[in-house]
């Protein structure tokens, strides 16, 4: 049996990731209207927890219901550090951006460890290097988005994908689709056809547990979410059905329908798109990684309204292909070396 992906140490270039999200937050404190859900229910949990009719979704409950199982995992260690600390609330919104943010690492940290086993050691490495001279990724890391909560069991999930543990996969995959977000199916779900359809995985040893994980799922996560909504709701459900069926996410902007590729994914991967175009063409096998993203980005491109964060998902497979690229040239010559170097310093100025 595979050995387990999920640790909970950090190696020392995964703390320079956390350093550059605190970085970031530092410098953009602020939130926007997107991330006030989960934003204020947090502070419910942490400040009202007996008066539920104090809590802000009841009187602004907001154009559809979300889910409030990102917001419990993090206000769980920030009351706790609150309360030891006797720090303000503007100090507490701090700490629980930083505790997102340290969530968003750790499943980085388990997808990177994923892909070494996979790649190598140098791979993992260039990964890292690469994301952290990125932008948009570690930016929205600590921003209490649905997206962010969703790209958290994104990550692990994936992590199990590659390592084969379906078990695991099913259960991160479960809560990335039916409880944060939903469009992350046509990213997960692919990942799956490709082992049926592949390596040659019977459906009989996913059909029954997947069942079960999504029944125990949505038992335990709508039971809470009906209790604090005070009506019976499966948020993410009603999600898709506004934003997909009734396409009412088309009222805040619409996009062409080619823009996540001339205009959001060039701008979060920088240098890093043309060289996991590259590591495509060398390497076959970056191809399990790179597909199901491009198929991602294909389907969700259908929907007319379009936000960079809505697709930041495929960036970590795509950035395997790059990092896989790089490291296939780095023993080769002094120039790669110092032309790697100058990729990273071109996405960080």
């Amino acid at each position: 049996m595979s050995e387990d992906v999920v640790k909970f140490k950090l190696k020392k270039d995964e703390l320079i990731m956390l350093g550059v999200i605190f970085f970031y937050l530092s410098c953009c404190p602020y939130n926007k209207v997107e991330e006030s859900f989960n934003t204020q229910a947090i502070h419910d949990i942490i400040y009202n927890t007996k008066y539920l009719y104090y809590y802000d979704h009841i009187t602004f409950p907001g154009s559809v219901p979300r889910t409030f199982m990102g917001a419990i995992t993090v206000a769980l260690p920030t009351g706790l550090i609150s309360y030891l600390t006797s720090c303000t609330k503007a100090a507490t919104y701090m700490i629980a951006r930083a505790v997102l943010g340290f969530y968003v690492v750790w499943a980085f940290s388990t997808f990177r460890r994923a892909v070494k086993k996979a790649f190598g050691n140098l791979t993992g490495y260039l990964l890292v290097a690469i994301t952290c001279s990125q932008f948009h990724f570690l930016f929205y890391a600590s921003r209490t988005l649905p997206n962010t909560f969703g790209m958290c069991c994104m990550l692990v999930a994936t992590a199990y994908w590659v390592t084969k543990q379906w078990e695991n996969f099913l259960w991160w995959s479960g809560l990335a689709v039916l409880i944060f977000r939903s469009e992350l199916m046509i990213l997960l779900g692919p990942m799956l056809l490709w082992e049926l359809v592949k390596e040659k995985l019977k459906m009989d040893e996913i059909l029954m547990p997947g069942i079960q994980t999504a029944a125990l799922l949505l038992l335990v996560c709508c039971s809470i979410d009906t209790y604090l909504w005070r009506y019976t709701v499966w948020p993410e459900a009603v999600v898709l059905y506004y934003n997909t069926w009734l396409n009412k996410s088309s009222d805040w902007g619409t996009q062409p329908m080619l823009w996540y590729f001339y205009s959001a994914l060039p701008r979060a991967m920088l240098t890093a798109l043309p060289l996991a175009v590259a590591g495509s063409l060398f390497d076959r096998k970056v191809l399990k990684f790179i597909s199901p993203a491009l198929l991602f980005l294909c389907l969700y491109s259908l929907l007319p309204h379009k936000e960079l964060r809505f697709v930041l998902y495929a960036v970590p497979l795509l950035n395997v292909a790059a990092a896989s690229f790089i490291a296939s040239l780095w023993n080769k010559g002094l120039v790669f070396k110092l032309a790697t170097m100058g990729c990273l310093l071109v996405n960080i100025t």
